[in-house]
């Protein structure tokens, strides 16, 4: 009789031990996906590191060639790194085309959608030396960003530059020489620096004139309106005179 209560009595406190075994390993399983708050605080820090309130870019890059052959020239590689802001769903990188002669606004554009990256490396290729550059972002409220703006030039080796901007000094006062034009005692007077190509008609389409100019000319005309073109820095300029 004693030794069938012992064996019960083991075979129970096994049974016991077993169960707490059990429960442990449930306990441990329900813990393994659960954070402590400790850890959770440090993981939300590290997510937000890489996050900014304001979008910016660095590490800005031009790598270029100077040309000397027929015209002093320069293109190159431009690139750098978007940081976008907090919330950013595009990046847009605006861009002027050349302007040192021509001036115009931001009118070549290339779109960068944001996902998870923290950075966005942009590499833009045969940019001229004198374009200026800009980032918009579009954030998630509908709301922009821009970043200051950028010049090429400012990335270019100073004696490169004063190479650069010499020639396009000379090419804007050259550009600045249009002909001039006059009208005394029914005398029309065109004087022009360079060899241009002049037109000079009455409004009934009557030519007066046409050929090709590099000295002054002068002409004995009637009153009335007269319509005179010329082609100046590549374009055709029309002026009408009112001969009294």
């Amino acid at each position: 009789m004693i030794t069938t209560l012992i064996k019960r009595i083991i075979i129970a406190l096994v049974i016991i031990m077993a169960t707490l075994t059990v429960q442990a390993d449930i306990w441990s399983s329900l813990n393994t996906n659960t954070p402590e708050s400790g850890s959770a605080n440090i993981s939300m820090e590290t997510e937000n590191s890489n996050s900014t309130e304001e979008t910016y870019i660095d590490n800005i890059s031009y790598e270029y060639t100077l040309t000397t052959s027929n015209e002093i020239d320069c293109f190159g590689t431009l690139s750098f790194t978007i940081h976008p802001a907090a919330g950013g769903l595009c990046a847009i990188v605006r861009r002027t085309t050349r302007h040192s002669v021509f001036p115009d606004s931001y009118s070549t554009s290339y779109l960068y959608m944001i996902n998870d990256e923290s950075e966005i490396d942009v590499i833009l290729d045969s940019i001229s030396w004198d374009i200026r550059f800009k980032v918009e972002t579009i954030l998630s409220d509908d709301s922009r960003q821009y970043t200051p703006d950028y010049s090429v030039k400012s990335f270019i080796k100073p004696e490169d530059l004063d190479i650069l901007q010499s020639y396009v000094d000379a090419v804007e006062l050259k550009s600045d020489q249009s002909p001039t034009i006059e009208v005394i005692n029914g005398i029309l007077t065109v004087n022009s620096p360079e060899q241009t190509h002049l037109n000079i008609t009455k409004t009934d389409g009557t030519t007066i004139f046409s050929g090709q100019i590099s000295e002054p000319i002068s002409l004995s005309v009637n009153s009335g309106l007269h319509i005179i073109s010329y082609i100046h820095s590549n374009q055709t300029i029309t002026k009408k005179i009112l001969v009294k």
